[in-house]
This record gives C-alpha cells, structure tokens and sequence, in this order.
C-alpha cells in the first residue's frame, strides 16, 4: 500500500510539473495547421475511387472548372450497406448524399440549407463546396433529383433526406410553405414512405425525424383550396360552417386557438400511405424509441440498492408511458383506427390508471369494460378512498372537454352569465351525452370562479333531471 502511495505521488508532481509549463496563451495555430496538412479532409465531391489531389486532375480535365464540379456531383454513387443503427453523420456516403439533398431542397424551397454538422463540410478547397457559384441547367438539376430518389433505396439516401427536411426546424423562414414547396414535400415523402415500406427491417429511425416534420410544415387554406381533394374540402367547410354557425359562441374562441385552424399541414397530405396503417411499423418505432429511451441510462447491477432499484423502476414506467403516449398520438395523428390504438394500449404492459389516462387524452375511449366498472357501492362511499381519483380514472373525459371547459368560463357571453353551467352543460353534451359522471371534474372549476356548491347542486338537478344523493360524496369536493 504504501509503494503504491509513493508512485501515485510521483506521479502528481510529474503532472504538476508539466502543468507549470503549460502556457495556455500560447498560439497553437502552426500546430493545428501542420496536423491538418498531413491529412486533408476528404470533400463531399469525392469517391472512394478518385484521387485526393482535385487540381492536379483538373488541368487535365476536358471540362471547364464549373461543369468539373457539376461532374463529379453528379456521379457520385453511394456503396455503403450500413444498417440504419449504424448510421452516423460521420459517415462518408451520408456526407455525400446530404449535400446531394441540399442541392435539391434548397432549389425546391429558393432557400440556402445548413447541413447538420458545418464542420465537416468546411474542407479545404473552397471551390468544390461553394454551391452558389455554380450554374446548374435543368437536366442536370432533374439528374440529380432522379439519383436522390433512387437513393430512397438504401439507408443512407433515407436519413440524409430526413436530415434535411429537419433543418428546417432551425431555417429563419419558419414552417409556412407555398403551394410548389408543399406538393413538391408532400411527393417526396411519399417516395420516402414507398421505399420504407419495402425496406426489410423497417428503417424506423429516419422515418420518425420524417414522420415529426409532417406534422410541423403546412400551408395556409386560403393558398391551397382550389388544389384540395374532396375529403379536405369537406373538412375545410366543416370547420368554416362550425365557426360561422357558433360565432357568438364558445366555439369561435376555441376553434381560433387550435393549432390546425385554417392550415393544412404535410401529414394532412400523405397519411393515407400505406405506411402508416401498418401495425408492424408502429410496434418497430415504439420499440426503437422505447429502447433508445432507456439506454441513455445505466444499468443496474445487483450490488446497488434498493433505493436505486426502485428510483430505476420508477424511472423506466415513466419512460414507457412518456414514450406510449408519444407514439399513440401519432398514430391517432396519421389515421390509425381507434380499436387498433386501444389493442395497440391493451398488449402493454401498463397500469390500468395510465391506459384510461391515455385513452381519455386521446378521446378514444367510448365503452366501460366489465373489469374497470367493478367498483363496490362500498369502496364508493368509502371517505378513505378519494372521489377525485375515482372520478379522474374512471369517468369519461379527454383533453378538448377540459380546455373547452375552461375557455367557457373564461369567455363566458353576457346572455348566459345568469347560468353558466347550463352553457357549459350545452356546449359539451353533443360530444360527451349527459352523463353524470363526466360533470365532477368541471365542479372544482366553477367552484374556483366563485360559484356555490348548492348553486351547482341546483343547476345538476334542472339540468339533468336526475335525483342524485349529493351526501354519498366526499364533503371535500364542496370545501
């Protein structure tokens, strides 16, 4: 022990000396520039099989400086058979075939592209990455959109485009598009999903940055509606007919505030694929998310304890139930049917709490099973069990019925100031019936905008014409 000590002292004054000499104002710069010329950085312009030194090959060149660059863009080929878990943006062919894609998307969007990782691109010949300078025909600008769209074929030619369609996120021009951009997107993506389809396994990582960026680009109706389908016509003048008919309703004010409201967005477009009806797929991407998810974090061994075990349990169902609802909404966002979501929820394995919670936030749920009724009148009246939590777990409501809720009682009109719950009562029994259990959540708010527990009891009673016995209810819910 002490040998090993004194080496370990030595060893400090060894470091200790070294880190006096260090000057940290010193100029590095021949060092780095020294490094750099032993080894340049290979271009984006250049095959496996092409010569690094680009000049010494120009001045023998039969083609002028901007059609050499034209050139060498245009044959490039991509070989690599990389599965899509191996993929980086390191990679030499996905360098390739994001600036390929760079080339196409910044044409069909009149906008300049920032690749991913600027750094990798600065190479040492300004003149082979200066893409502004060159004077592009259109055949060759077909060319190269017809070799991107064959690289649909393989994972790198996937994810380089899914790259770029996500840098838009970071594009000052913000995710409003014009009608060229948006049909032009909405074709690719159709390829892009085509391809996927027939990709075995399923290249679920490049399809969800694809499958986030539908959701966010679209367009405004007034610049689309003579370029419409019938179903999205329908669905325009269904929302237009709703809002002119509830105007001085709460209505108006929540249609305003929906995110959707007078746009149709990408996903709108290519949902209909395929793709996305296929149970697989959205099994692979939950899969992947899930387990990309938890290996952020280490794993347990068994020396650890039982306070880490139970932190890590604790940890690992939040993640699983973060990562249903994400992959749940989506599927409720491209068209899949409910009965095939609430399967879907079902064969997992979830608390039965955090299903109903999923479904009631998705508004897919329609039906009390045999199993979640089975409550006692006991267990009921049982002021040890709290009613909220009954109600919450049990009683049918989602996300819209709370936030229609609120926004009544925030924009409440004159002429229904004298019976606010009749409003409330008359907005939501079209969607939810007048079921009495779906009432308790919306007490707490009107009991929070200073109305009286007798009051409510009353408007219950006249409302609903149901004699129901207030008493077996937790005395909390009123106080």
């Amino acid at each position: 022990m002490q040998a090993n000590m004194r080496q370990s002292l030595k060893h400090i004054k060894k470091l200790k000396s070294h880190i006096a000499k260090f000057d940290p104002q010193a100029d590095n710069v021949s060092f780095v520039q020294m490094v750099r010329s032993q080894k340049p950085p290979r271009s984006l312009f250049q095959s496996e099989s092409e010569p690094r030194h680009h000049k010494k090959q120009y001045k023998n060149c039969p083609y002028n400086e901007n059609e050499y660059h034209m050139h060498m863009t245009l044959n490039i080929t991509a070989t690599s058979q990389a599965e899509p878990s191996e993929i980086s943006e390191d990679t030499g062919d996905l360098e390739q075939w994001c600036k390929k894609w760079q080339f196409v998307m910044s044409k069909i969007l009149n906008r300049d592209l920032s690749l991913t990782r600027t750094s990798s691109i600065n190479t040492y010949d300004e003149h082979l990455t200066n893409d502004t300078d060159i004077k592009w025909s259109d055949q060759d600008l077909q060319t190269l959109k017809e070799q991107c769209l064959q690289s649909f074929a393989e994972s790198n030619g996937r994810m380089a485009f899914a790259i770029l369609l996500n840098r838009l996120r970071n594009d000052d021009h913000g995710l409003e598009l014009n009608k060229f951009e948006f049909f032009e997107l909405a074709n690719l993506v159709e390829h892009f999903c085509d391809n996927v389809e027939e990709h075995n396994p399923m290249d679920v990582k490049s399809t969800k940055l694809v499958m986030i960026m539908t959701q966010s680009l679209y367009i405004r109706k007034e610049n689309i509606l003579d370029e419409l389908n019938s179903e999205e016509k329908d669905y325009f003048t269904t929302t237009s007919q709703d809002s002119n008919a509830n105007s001085e309703t709460v209505f108006t004010y929540v249609d305003s505030a929906l995110p959707k409201h007078g746009k149709l967005f990408l996903v709108d477009r290519i949902k209909h694929h395929p793709l996305w009806k296929s149970e697989a797929f959205w099994r692979h991407a939950y899969s992947d998310s899930l387990t990309q998810e938890l290996n952020k974090f280490p794993t347990l061994q068994r020396w650890h304890s039982r306070e880490e075990h139970m932190e890590a349990d604790r940890r690992n169902k939040e993640i699983t139930f973060s990562q249903l609802a994400a992959i749940t909404h989506n599927m409720k966002e491209f068209g899949m049917q409910n009965s095939t979501i609430i399967d879907f929820l079902e064969s997992q394995n979830l608390s039965l709490d955090k299903k109903l919670m999923l479904k009631a936030t998705l508004g897919i749920y329609d039906q009390f099973s045999e199993t979640e009724t089975e409550i006692s009148h006991e267990e009921f009246t049982n002021p040890t069990h709290s009613c909220l939590n009954y109600f919450f777990l049990q009683i049918r409501f989602n996300f819209f019925d709370i936030v229609l809720s609120l926004v009544s009682v925030a924009y409440l009109p004159n002429k229904f100031s004298s019976s606010p719950f009749s409003y409330i009562f008359h907005c939501l029994c079209s969607s939810n019936g007048n079921h009495i259990f779906f009432f308790f959540p919306l007490f707490l708010l009107l009991l929070k905008c200073g109305l009286t527990a007798c009051y409510i009891q009353t408007e219950i009673k006249n409302i609903v014409c149901v004699q129901f016995d207030f008493k077996k209810i937790d005395a909390n819910l009123f106080h």
